[in-house]
């Protein structure tokens, strides 16, 4: 009788985990249906460094929420990932709608990403046959076909390598003559710390850290805060060794360095 009562909160908690997990698949399943074509290849390209892979490969909203949760940038706990994506492709009112508002983004998409994906927002069909003739030069013309996006671009020359992070010569230069005025917006990408441009601020999941009160995540500074708070949490916890607190002590520095 004693077992059973005993392991009676154990199977309340796995029933109310089980009710979570699959209110939070409908929720997805919302946003699946909310979005066309065109927005889940951004959502894809977005979490292209998250990912680790070509997200041209993700065909449908599905799957590529299905990647995110199996690698832990998702879950019902922490949704904020899925916030900021849909608020970074200007979905505002759906995030509205599905009560999403008040899980604060946490810069999990490099500044990088986003600064690429708001070009590509900005460069018209007229603006992108420019570029792709400027680049038939250098890219293979199977990759500059007519229905090749302005994304896809990106893509190509992020892996042909003459495109990256701290490699936006070329992509400046094409900018310059195609679409001048958004030049201004890779100066102003270059002009950011070096440490606080590509910084995914993730905080890990059994800790209660992004829940305190008052706290700004979408701050890089107090993103990098939380996310070493949490790690000294796992440290005491798992009575880890010097090393995880070497990685502690250096990203600390990197508070100095951002604005």
């Amino acid at each position: 009788m004693g077992q059973a009562t005993s392991s009676s909160p154990d199977l309340l908690t796995t029933r109310l985990q089980t009710a979570q997990e699959m209110e939070f698949r409908i929720l997805l399943l919302k946003v699946k249906k909310a979005l066309c074509k065109d927005e889940v290849k951004a959502l894809a390209f977005l979490c292209t460094d998250l990912l680790g892979r070509n997200p041209t490969s993700v065909e449908s909203a599905s799957a590529l929420f299905s990647r995110l949760v199996d690698q832990d940038h998702l879950s019902p706990e922490r949704p904020h990932l899925l916030t900021e994506l849909l608020l970074t492709i200007q979905r505002n009112r759906l995030v509205h709608d599905l009560s999403l508002s008040e899980y604060t983004t946490m810069n999990l998409i490099s500044k990088y990403r986003k600064l690429l994906y708001n070009l590509s927002e900005e460069i018209t069909g007229e603006d992108l046959k420019d570029m792709k003739f400027l680049l038939n030069p250098t890219l293979p013309r199977r990759r500059l076909k007519d229905n090749t996006t302005t994304l896809e671009v990106f893509l190509e020359m992020e892996r042909t390598g003459h495109l990256s992070e701290t490699n936006l010569n070329e992509l400046e230069a094409i900018i310059q003559s195609v679409c001048p005025v958004l030049k201004e917006k890779i100066a102003q990408f270059k002009a950011l710390p070096v440490t606080c441009r590509c910084i995914q601020f993730i905080t890990p999941r059994d800790s209660a850290s992004m829940n305190q009160p008052g706290l700004n995540l979408a701050d890089p500074a107090e993103g990098i805060a939380v996310h070493v708070q949490a790690i000294r949490e796992l440290c005491a916890k798992w009575n880890t060794t010097r090393e995880w607190l070497a990685i502690c002590e250096r990203m600390e520095a990197l508070l100095k360095s951002c604005p």
